[in-house]
């Protein structure tokens, strides 16, 4: 699928608004429910994404290069995410860098986008300090091209779409509903103890929806098999 499920356990948990009116107490918290996870034995890596692949759901964004006509936009899949992510879902780096915790809202807005996507934008050149427009959801006039990534599938194991994804921080967003994936060193990390870690942060992110990657990965070809 472009990942490992394997050893990734998976908990989501929310940020509460009303307790967090501000992005950047949001943002801190979500580095501290993070860090709290990283810093436990067996842990090998941990990031968050506001959906996960093969997850039920995807969010696609029109985009265009800042060359080209408005008309000329194309979809693709949609990920903010911190830069732990990359390295527990084991999406690997084919050019440029991941994410980083200097990519805020304060610094010039960045993009990741996956080798399928690259193509079909730059075929045949590199998409690395290139721009991308977002016409319809973001204020930004332009983010700028900072790596390139293998490409995973998004909603399926038989996905056939053209569409590749991108990845922008969390720390340019206001998204507030993350998904915790944490990849372990020897099999797959308790996921109370991961729950405990982000309670221990504060009681009302409130985690949820416990579940090791490869039961996520099997129920979403469960409907397929059943139809065969």
């Amino acid at each position: 699928p472009g990942f490992t499920p394997a050893g990734l356990m998976t908990v989501s948990f929310n940020v509460p608004r009303e307790q967090y009116p501000d992005s950047g107490d949001a943002y801190d918290v979500v580095r501290r429910v993070i860090h709290a996870v990283d810093q436990r034995a067996g842990v090998e890596a941990a990031g968050v994404t506001q959906l996960l692949p093969l997850g039920g759901r995807t969010a696609s964004w029109t985009v265009r290069r800042s060359d080209q006509a408005p008309a000329d936009a194309t979809l693709a899949w949609n990920y903010i995410v911190s830069p732990g992510y990359f390295s527990a879902m084991h999406v690997p780096l084919l050019a440029g860098r991941y994410l980083n915790d200097g990519d805020t809202m304060g610094s010039e807005p960045v993009v990741v986008v996956a080798h399928r996507l690259a193509e079909r934008l730059w075929p045949g050149a590199t998409p690395l300090g290139q721009q991308l427009i977002f016409p319809e959801f973001v204020t930004a006039d332009a983010f700028t091209v900072v790596g390139v990534v293998g490409d995973v599938r998004q909603s399926s194991l038989t996905e056939v779409s053209r569409a590749g994804a991108m990845y922008r921080s969390y720390l340019q967003t206001d998204e507030r509903s993350f998904t915790l994936a944490v990849r372990a060193t020897g099999g797959e990390f308790d996921p109370e103890a991961v729950s405990a870690a982000i309670r221990g942060v504060d009681t009302r992110l409130a985690p949820y929806d416990a579940a090791p990657m490869p039961d996520r990965v099997a129920a979403s070809v469960a409907p397929r098999r059943l139809a065969l």
